[in-house]
């Protein structure tokens, strides 16, 4: 039998550098295919009447890098591809996908679940690419209606079966997001647990690109600087830093203040400065920035992201979504630069490597791994309780049983 992991988080403290990342594979990031089918029916105007999906769904494809490509689909009595596959290379596409996010409307009379899925389907198919992960990121608020019960029966059962048995077998992997408690939650999580993707429910508007950027951090596992007291350190190896700052109200106007005693806001943008500004949050990405402590002020400090590119890599051999209960695991770790290991004892005798065991429970265990003395650190672990987890959103505590 498979039991769920518990959360394990690898980090790296020293005193010339802060990484912390979730635990990822070493593996070559061949690129991603993503479709974000978004539901466009008239009472979304009361579940969303803001649109604030359109802002959650542009920051995940600005998250998104070149190698990777993005398609829109709006769905109602039926789905209609807004744009098809399209890289995300150069500011013309971004603003072509971006363009095609704002045609989302609230306008439709029904909900087809069951033709929105399909139709994310075949734009994946027809562009499909070998070595790509495929996704389709479906958003809705209500349950499988196209006017008439007989056939939304009929279609439910469709996607419990056929449909959701293509995406195991083509390997898509489908995250679904319903944004009230009437969706039909069940089809929805049935479909993403059978496909290996999630379930989420926003309850409210905030909960749109934590949501959003949950989704970008589990199919991509970016490298990640730990927030503390709002501020984040950047050390000389960081070329590039995202940082996605949660605001209060939409009147809020964030700002960052930099090591050298600068301080930015959406009104300094430039070619090393890049502001995308929503209800609910900014998204802020500054080339080489400046080495230091830096600090976001007038954010809610709630889910604060910083999203980095860098030279200096931290890798690891962990990429286990599942284990059976009781078996040992091996995890390994070590930094790279350029693909090559880092042994040098002067710059390792600087870092400090631990884990972090979190249960659905919320206790959590810190952990040391053990120096092999050839630049890689071990840690086994045994995970010696059952632990299950009933998650909808993300970070909602489960519960661990013995």
């Amino acid at each position: 039998m498979n039991h769920s992991l518990t959360k394990v988080l690898v980090f790296i403290l020293c005193t010339v550098m802060v990484l912390a990342v979730t635990v990822s594979a070493a593996a070559k990031d061949e690129g991603i295919d993503v479709v974000l089918v978004m539901d466009t029916s008239g009472s979304m105007k009361k579940t969303d009447p803001l649109s604030l999906r359109i802002p959650a769904a542009k920051l995940f494809m600005a998250l998104l890098k070149k190698h990777d490509r993005a398609a829109v689909i709006g769905f109602s009595e039926n789905a209609e591809t807004l744009i098809s596959l399209t890289p995300l290379d150069s500011s013309d596409n971004k603003e072509k996908l971006f363009s095609a996010a704002d045609k989302i409307s609230s306008t439709g009379k029904y909900t087809n679940l069951h033709d929105a899925l399909l139709k994310g389907m075949e734009v994946l198919a027809q562009g499909s690419r070998k070595n790509r992960k495929q996704i389709i990121v479906l958003m809705s608020d209500g349950m499988m209606d196209v006017g008439n019960a007989d056939e939304d029966r009929k279609l439910v059962e469709k996607m419990r079966s056929t449909l959701s048995a293509r995406l195991e077998e083509k390997n898509v992997k489908a995250y679904t997001v319903a944004f009230t408690e009437q969706s039909d939650r069940k089809l929805l999580g049935k479909i993403s647990k059978r496909s290996g993707g999630f379930y989420n429910l926003a309850m409210t508007d905030k909960d749109f690109h934590v949501i959003f950027t949950s989704i970008f951090e589990s199919l991509k596992s970016p490298e990640m600087l730990p927030m503390t007291k709002n501020g984040f350190l950047i050390d000389k190896t960081i070329e590039e830093v995202t940082i996605v700052a949660s605001k209060g109200t939409m009147d809020t106007k964030i700002m960052l203040n930099s090591p050298d005693s600068k301080s930015y806001t959406s009104d300094d943008q430039n070619e090393n400065v890049q502001w995308f500004i929503s209800n609910n949050f900014d998204m802020i990405t500054i080339k080489h920035p400046h080495e230091g402590r830096w600090e976001i002020l007038f954010s809610t400090g709630e889910n604060n992201k910083a999203y980095i590119l860098t030279d200096l890599k931290f890798i690891t051999n962990f990429e286990k979504q599942y284990s059976t209960f009781g078996e040992p695991l091996d995890i390994e770790m070590w930094l790279e630069k350029e693909g090559v290991i880092i042994r040098e004892p002067d710059i390792l005798d600087l870092v400090t490597f631990g884990l972090k065991l979190t249960s659905p429970d919320g206790r959590v265990t810190s952990l040391k791994p053990f120096n092999r003395g050839d630049g890689t650190y071990l840690r086994k672990i045994e995970i010696k309780r059952l632990c299950v987890q009933h998650c909808e959103r993300p970070g909602v505590k489960g519960r661990c049983a013995a």
